[in-house]
């Protein structure tokens, strides 16, 4: 059974350390660890002659053709599809397709970009009440 408390001895040996500066890692702010497993040569090797872009504040990177990969994980992420836009959602941070591109200066083909992802077949998720408009506008391959 995991402890969920600390004996009073801990909580002496704290005091203790505390009182006497024994501790001075104790003051450190270790909450922004700066390694978030973010190496530039894996992912220049991942995405071989395309361009990409690291997203602020997550652990993605977007590709010009339209990928999106968690390096932490070391998975392709599965954008949404809208009518309108590709996006994700990486904690608590929405991440728009369109909004990358125009940041970064790419070209932003909507179509284009989901055609191509699943052409090299990468999976989608089509916002609900959408699934009519993607099969009409879209070539998908069934899966075999």
């Amino acid at each position: 059974m995991k402890k969920d408390y600390w004996s009073q001895k801990e909580i002496d040996d704290i005091e203790c350390a505390i009182y006497n500066d024994v501790m001075p890692a104790i003051y450190e702010d270790i909450s922004q660890d700066d390694d978030d497993g973010f190496d530039p040569q894996v992912i220049k090797e991942l995405f071989k002659d395309k361009e990409y872009t690291k997203i602020p504040d997550t652990t993605l990177v977007l590709s010009q053709d339209g990928r999106l990969f968690n390096y932490k994980t070391s998975r392709n992420i599965k954008p949404a599809w809208s009518g309108k836009n590709l996006f994700a959602v990486s904690k608590g941070i929405t991440v728009k397709y369109e909004d990358v591109f125009k940041e970064k200066g790419w070209e932003y083909n909507h179509h284009n970009i989901t055609q191509g992802l699943l052409d090299r077949g990468f999976s989608l998720t089509v916002i609900s009440g959408q699934e009519e408009r993607f099969k009409s506008t879209l070539v998908v391959k069934d899966k075999q």
